[in-house]
């Protein structure tokens, strides 16, 4: 997604506005008016300063864009005071009040806080320490419903050609990400998280099967609610990929397990099931899944995630559930390598260019201080389901302590404001601009629409029109919950697979498996 944002400032439409914003901000750095603008900006009641386009923030033009136009009026109003004795780097003309250079630069900054922001925000929610694969796929669902309906409209005038190019980079960079994932995972895993399994979110694609009309039921206390309307879920080919995807992730699990010895080391889980048996399982599995049977029915709770949810159903199946087994380890696994670019950051933060002294182990150790007092005892922390509850706990509209603002959104670890009063000096992460470091290196994603050009990505089966998609990024809800019906359960001992029935093991096609009839 960081890259996109790369991608997009490298527009021709965007070159020179994102070149005036480096010279502006990189002023603002270095300048000992910055008491001066903090001074004005609270007076007008800007509760955030400029932030620095800086190298270990994924977004990070965006959100410098962002700060740049909502810092406009403190930094006219300090042009106005002081203008007479800075030029700010040539670029005064751009923040004198009333100059039509000025005007332009703030409209050309708000197209491209347009079509950033969004990026900047889903980033922001998938920085959670709750994230995981499934939520990967929401978050880029949810941008490119957001990019076709903001391309469809002309309120922001922005050039046809540029709009071509811009759903070419989000295509290529959605293309990349989920698509082309290794195994189908981030797919796979935003079906089997069961609020999306039947949500209002795919395509009927039988045209001659009328859409019934929704009558939604709400359930206080209950975390959700019921709809009349007929699931659609997923297209046959769609299924038949996930399917596929878990078939090959079966095999990566099995590996060259031959006994029932080796698999039981490896995954206790399957209790020793051959793997014939367990492909024939996972079949079952999946259609009953699909279908809601039993236990796959079971209510996904408010406090739930996906991981609880799977665990549970494992403890009322009175078999062996071996896509929940694939179910659980997917959820299992850390969608972003967000714990280790934080590590990296302190890292950075501490081995500046006023501590070059400081010896591996000493910085270890001071690392090791700051995470031992960030932490906090297990407690149920909500997902960030979508940008609101991500900006709540930014803005700390809710009460919540210092602790709880790092555990629910490691957000600010890595914000540079820029008009602090005890250091006039560039942070060692800025980035002036000349190493791109918020894009790749090669020519920026450019392809443009070919046969829709009202549409970003064709034929996955997702309706980018649908207010639970559009609702994850904006501003305010659109009224949309998911639907999770709930039923009890009893856990039984599952059966243990003996030797004999492993004898095939040795000669099994897992490929063969995939190509599910």
């Amino acid at each position: 997604m960081s890259l996109a944002v790369g991608d997009i400032s490298k527009l021709d439409a965007f070159k020179e506005l994102v070149s005036n914003m480096r010279v502006i901000l990189k002023f603002m750095a270095q300048t000992y008016l910055a008491p001066e603008f903090k001074h004005i900006r609270t007076l007008l009641g800007i509760a955030r300063g400029l932030e620095q386009i800086v190298k270990t923030r994924f977004g990070s033009l965006a959100w410098a864009a962002l700060s740049l136009r909502r810092n406009l009026p403190a930094l006219r109003k300090l042009v106005g005071k002081c203008g007479t004795e800075f030029d700010f780097n040539g670029k005064k003309a751009l923040l004198t009040p009333g100059d039509s250079r000025s005007i332009r630069f703030e409209l050309e900054l708000t197209k491209f806080v347009a079509v950033t922001e969004p990026i900047a925000r889903a980033i922001k929610c998938l920085e959670s320490p709750n994230t995981n694969p499934a939520d990967v796929c929401t978050f880029w669902f949810a941008l490119v419903a957001h990019y076709n309906r903001l391309l469809k409209s002309d309120a922001l005038e922005i050039p046809d050609p540029t709009k071509e190019t811009i759903r070419g980079i989000v295509r290529s960079r959605f293309v990349d990400a989920i698509i082309k994932a290794p195994k189908n995972v981030y797919l796979t895993a935003f079906y089997l998280d069961p609020r999306n399994r039947d949500a209002p979110i795919w395509l009927n694609t039988n045209p001659l099967e009328p859409v019934q009309p929704r009558i939604r039921i709400s359930v206080e206390n209950h975390g959700g609610s019921w709809s009349a309307r007929q699931p659609v879920g997923p297209s046959a080919s769609t299924h038949d990929g996930i399917y596929n995807a878990l078939v090959e992730m079966l095999g990566d699990l099995y590996g060259d397990a031959k006994t029932v010895k080796v698999l039981m080391e490896r995954v206790p889980e399957l209790n020793g099931m051959p793997p014939h048996i367990a492909i024939d399982t996972l079949e079952k599995d999946y259609d009953s899944y699909k279908a809601r049977d039993e236990p796959y029915d079971e209510r996904f709770c408010k406090d739930d995630t996906p991981a609880k949810w799977w665990k549970r159903v494992q403890a009322g199946s009175q078999t062996v559930s071996v896509i929940g087994v694939l179910a659980s380890r997917i959820f299992a696994s850390t969608a972003t390598s967000m714990a280790d670019e934080r590590t990296a950051s302190q890292v950075t933060m501490l081995n500046s260019a006023h501590r070059a002294g400081l010896s591996l182990g000493t910085i270890k150790e001071m690392i090791q201080i700051k995470q031992y007092h960030r932490q906090k005892e297990s407690t149920y922390t909500p997902s960030v389901s979508n940008w609101r509850v991500a900006s709540d706990v930014l803005s700390s509209r809710t009460a919540v302590t210092a602790k709880e603002l790092d555990q629910a959104l490691s957000s600010d670890n890595n914000v540079h404001e820029i008009d602090l009063d005890d250091d006039d000096t560039v942070s060692p992460e800025y980035d002036d601009g000349l190493d791109d470091e918020d894009g790749d290196d090669d020519t920026c994603r450019t392809t443009p629409a070919q046969s829709h050009p009202d549409k970003l990505v064709e034929d996955i089966g997702i309706d980018f029109e649908s207010p639970i998609l559009l609702d994850v990024l904006d501003e305010t809800p659109a009224g949309t919950s998911n639907t999770t019906p709930a039923a009890a359960k009893a856990s039984a001992q599952a059966k243990q697979y003996s030797s004999d029935a492993w004898q095939d093991a040795g000669s099994f096609d897992w490929k063969a498996a995939a190509r599910r009839k």
